[in-house]
């Protein structure tokens, strides 16, 4: 198979979705060259307003495999839906879908995965057996990838898990996590290593991030119209670009509550990065505090663990698999590490947040708890957010 070509998409149009490639086929550029583009179907329809009623007929993953195709029922039927609230044990759509497994009216094997389609990578099925190997630093040349929406989220989310793990190797030392003058004032070592870093990243790094994912969810199927759009002439409008507006297709993925659910808690996290440098420069009322800092710090380390699992279940299509590895595929998966790593960073800085929160521990626990949630947690968060370069440059390997 030939390369996944994510630059039909960019940063202006809010996504991007590879080239179409034959179900079943392993490897191989002819398969791949024959395959029929994603946007033929609706690229037929003559008329644009009929054009534009039939764009989001199908939910994404029907787009992906079958393009504009009706699926006869007898063939439906084999199919193998995974989700949150599954029905007719697992044959039929379920309220939010993850993954679909199945053969199509030619014979060839399929696997779509919500995670892979978000992140305009290829499909288990679309990517040549054995895998290449791993291009490891070539998603941080900026040049290939700068037109690639996903590439700037991991550039958001590494950035400001440095910062994270600045503020969070701080935290631990007495004399800055735990200083004898309250409030330290803002030129403090406190405020400087803690205070504006957690700021910074939180509000200028990771919110950003979150909202670039939103628009990541809410065009999953923008490529696919665009290359339609352009097939039959540009007729009609241009497809729109949505962000608040999200279609059924979205309703019905888990990425869409995923990525909503870690934002509710980017503004947990905002508020309490704010909060935290104010009480550097002022002494604040204890209540305030704790509703605003320490409370912030928990819910979101709550919502990000929430978002996360389901993060790790858009990436397997499975509970269980997301959090454990059950197979040697697993652990060479790039998408499921980084589903993995953000999960276990999630984890970290809830138990860091709530630690503070609980307000019943002696500094020495507290410097654990720290140690754990807020240090270990924001390293697995840069762990995970560099495999998203990774998983941008090699879009071929699972």
């Amino acid at each position: 198979m030939g390369e996944v070509d994510c630059r039909d998409g960019d940063v202006e149009s809010g996504a991007s979705t590879p080239d179409k490639v034959v179900p079943g086929s392993q490897g191989g550029g002819a398969a791949g060259d024959a395959a029929v583009d994603a946007g033929a179907g609706c690229a037929g329809l003559q008329d644009p307003l009929e054009q534009q009623q039939h764009r989001h007929h199908h939910h994404y993953w029907q787009h992906a495999i079958f393009e504009d195709r009706e699926i006869p029922d007898s063939l439906r039927r084999g199919f193998q839906f995974h989700g949150i609230m599954q029905r007719g044990s697992g044959r039929k759509l379920p309220l939010v879908l993850s993954a679909v497994r199945g053969v199509d009216e030619l014979r060839r094997t399929f696997h779509w995965l919500a995670r892979r389609h978000r992140k305009a990578v290829g499909q288990p099925h679309e990517c040549p057996a054995p895998p290449p190997p791993v291009r490891w630093l070539a998603g941080l040349d900026p040049r290939p990838n700068v037109r690639k929406l996903s590439w700037w989220v991991a550039l958001a989310f590494t950035l400001g898990s440095v910062l994270f793990v600045i503020s969070g190797a701080a935290g631990v030392v007495t004399a800055v996590g735990n200083p004898a003058e309250k409030p330290p004032g803002l030129a403090s070592l406190t405020a400087a290593l803690i205070g504006w870093p957690n700021l910074i990243a939180a509000n200028l790094c990771f919110f950003p991030g979150g909202i670039m994912q939103l628009i990541e969810t809410t065009h999953m199927d923008y490529g696919r119209q665009l290359r339609a759009w352009r097939k039959g002439g540009r007729m009609g409008p241009r497809p729109p670009r949505r962000l608040f507006q999200p279609i059924q297709s979205d309703l019905r993925t888990v990425s869409f509550w995923a990525v909503v659910i870690q934002i509710t808690g980017m503004l947990g996290f905002n508020m309490a990065t704010i909060f935290t440098v104010v009480s550097t420069a002022v002494a604040l009322p204890t209540t305030i505090e704790r509703w605003t800092i320490y409370f912030g710090f928990t819910y979101g380390g709550a919502a990000f663990t929430a978002s996360a699992l389901l993060f790790c279940h858009e990436a397997t299509g499975s509970w269980w698999r997301g959090l454990l590895p059950s197979r040697l595929s697993d652990l060479r998966s790039i998408s499921w590490q980084s589903a993995f790593w953000n999960l276990q960073g999630s984890i970290g800085f809830l138990i860091g947040g709530a630690g503070e929160y609980a307000s019943n521990f002696s500094w020495t626990q507290l410097q654990w708890i720290y140690g754990y949630g807020n240090l270990a947690g924001a390293v697995w968060f840069l762990l995970s957010s560099l495999l998203l370069f990774v998983e941008q440059a090699n879009p071929n390997h699972p």
